[in-house]
């Protein structure tokens, strides 16, 4: 039986490069206090990610439902699994997610103001959301990996 993915929808295994990308970038803004762009596209990607996740939180149908919900569900997991205070409830991961967002466009923006001692915090966090999407992508390509090669 075959899988077909519907239209939009991305597994953490498709995240990989934008994910190690912008922990990159974080760390050296964590480690130096300097300031540090994200490069255009992995910026627009990972602001994707978050707006399909976002929408599924809405009153509204999303636009791709399937994608939203699969971006939501990735999201809440990897947040769970950060353990961080105040993102249990559903409005506190939106919020959080609306949070990291903005950071993400504020980042890949041209022209910005320094951060503020708050966006710094959110950075870290940020950070840390994309540290544990890299390592779900590693392990799942390498589940679909070693499921090539399987020895019966």
């Amino acid at each position: 039986m075959s899988y077909t993915p519907h239209v939009g929808v991305k597994s953490p295994g498709d995240y990989v490069y934008v994910a190690s990308v912008i922990s990159s970038v974080l760390g050296r803004i964590s480690e130096s206090g300097l300031e540090a762009q994200i490069p255009k596209n992995v910026g627009l990607a990972a602001i994707d990610f978050f707006d399909k996740a976002i929408s599924a939180t809405g009153e509204q149908t999303p636009e791709n439902p399937v994608a939203s919900i699969s971006n939501y569900a990735l999201a809440t997991a990897i947040l769970a699994e950060m353990c961080l205070p105040a993102a249990g409830t559903r409005l506190q991961v939106e919020e959080r997610l609306h949070a990291y967002k903005e950071l993400l466009d504020k980042l890949t923006s041209q022209n910005r103001e320094p951060l503020t001692l708050s966006e710094i915090q959110t950075s870290h966090e940020i950070q840390l959301f994309f540290r544990v999407m890299r390592r779900k992508g590693y392990d799942e390509n390498y589940t679909k990996a070693m499921g090539h090669f399987s020895i019966e």
